[in-house]
């Protein structure tokens, strides 16, 4: 899962627990991951 860096700040819970589910998360300004 690719989100945008406005949107990790606002799921940021949700996304801890995402990867640490084994899901692939990143965090992308724009498009460009970071």
């Amino acid at each position: 899962m690719q989100v945008t860096i406005p949107a990790a700040t606002a799921n940021l819970l949700k996304l801890i627990d995402a990867a640490l589910s084994g899901e692939e998360v990143v965090i992308a300004k724009g498009r460009k991951p970071v």
